[in-house]
């Protein structure tokens, strides 16, 4: 066994057990197209096992989990898995509704599951954003305006996940000192959160409030991604020592804000007004670097000097919505050295692979949306993307 990682992250698309003439499962609310059948539940349970065949990942990380049960059990029914354990936010009674014979899923999970080749020593599933992040501070521009956000749910200001966040510990089955810290998430889609229009059709306030239902998902996508930055600066602040991985469906592209934020790509900067000596600053600003993140997207294409990767295809366009993002343990100094930080390098991320044959271009495969909707509904609508961490052997 060679001291190295490999790491997954897998959105299932709608994973929910099989119905039957005794009870029906459904997927958000009841219909035809929110559920599997006994041969559709085969068919995607085979397709995801040959997935993770190819993965060969310790660890996996999963999006859009109704219902963990059937999962452990496809995950065990793989071959080299039969020993994996799997992690999940628990159910509230809000996410499951049973009416008869029919049982309703109504909010997806994010799952990890792991090999004996790592051992989970502990773990928590975030809803609620960590305390110290300060959303409702009033903050002035400099030009005499003052400004707060406000965003609300529920008539309360916004202050938990969407789908709670996994903060999972690992240490390697053989080399026990070898630790690891992952978060696993799934940040709010793109899809437009637009209120229902009463009356006739008026096209244009239809196209307004269009418009600004992409704008409240975008907010709440950022604010959630400001909430996991929070988590690992903290984590990090705990405990120096520990590599953090972030993995997960981000639902936005490599170089979006959303993206760069929960990443946190970028250090930064302290003003002179904060911290007058130079040489001060400058030690600030190397500490900073500790805090830092690395998306093995930008790493993979640094060094193969191009960038071909895609694990989401929608109305002809090729996007990278789900990501890793490594701590500065695990990346050479020498990538680095712009942006400061006091930690050793210990491991580097050795390759990123994405498997996405399946997914489908309606501008090149002559297909409708709904035509690619029912030709996924038992695949996915992402590539897996797979990262393999190789650590360095005096870390160990």
């Amino acid at each position: 066994m060679s001291n190295q990682l490999t790491i997954a992250n897998f959105n299932l698309r709608n994973w929910i057990r099989a119905s039957s003439d005794i009870e029906q499962y459904y997927f958000y609310s009841p219909g035809r197209h929110n559920y599997y059948s006994a041969a559709q539940f085969k068919e995607k349970s085979a397709w995801v096992q040959q997935q993770l065949i190819a993965l060969d990942a310790d660890i996996v990380a999963f999006q859009e989990c109704f219902d963990e049960t059937s999962l452990l059990a496809c995950i065990r029914g793989t071959d080299g898995h039969a020993d994996s354990k799997l992690i999940t936010a628990p159910l509230d009674e809000k996410t499951r509704e049973t009416q008869g014979s029919q049982v309703v899923f109504n909010a997806p999970r994010v799952a990890i599951a792991y090999r004996s080749t790592w051992r989970c020593t502990h773990w928590v599933a975030h809803q609620r954003f960590p305390e110290n992040l300060a959303l409702q501070t009033k903050v002035s521009d400099g030009s005499n305006r003052d400004w707060r956000m406000d965003l609300q749910c529920n008539d309360t200001p916004l202050n938990q996940f969407n789908r709670a966040v996994i903060e999972a510990h690992f240490e390697s089955s053989q080399y026990p000192e070898q630790r690891i810290c992952v978060f696993a998430a799934h940040l709010k889609s793109k899809r437009p959160l637009a209120a229902n229009l009463d009356g006739d059709l008026d096209l244009a306030q239809y196209v307004i409030e269009d418009a600004v239902g992409r704008a409240r998902s975008l907010m709440i996508r950022t604010i959630e991604a400001c909430a996991i930055r929070a988590l690992t600066a903290n984590q990090i602040a705990k405990d120096p020592s520990v590599p953090v991985l972030v993995i997960g469906d981000l639902n936005d592209s490599p170089r979006s804000v959303s993206t760069h934020i929960a990443g946190g790509d970028e250090v930064p900067s302290i003003h002179s007004d904060l911290v007058e000596d130079h040489d001060q600053r400058q030690r600030q600003r190397m500490k900073l670097g500790d805090y830092q993140l690395h998306s093995a997207l930008e790493m993979q294409t640094r060094k193969s000097h191009r960038d071909v990767l895609y694990t989401h295809v929608y109305n002809g366009h090729y996007d990278v919505l789900d990501h890793v993002f490594v701590s500065n343990h695990l990346v050479p100094k020498w990538m680095r050295d712009r942006h400061g930080g006091t930690q050793q390098s210990i491991g580097r991320v050795g390759s990123l692979r994405v498997y996405n044959d399946h997914l489908l271009n309606t501008e090149l495969d002559d297909l409708s949306p709904r035509e690619v909707g029912q030709s996924l509904h038992t695949l996915s609508d992402h590539g897996q993307l797979s990262c393999r961490v190789e650590f360095d052997s005096r870390s160990t």
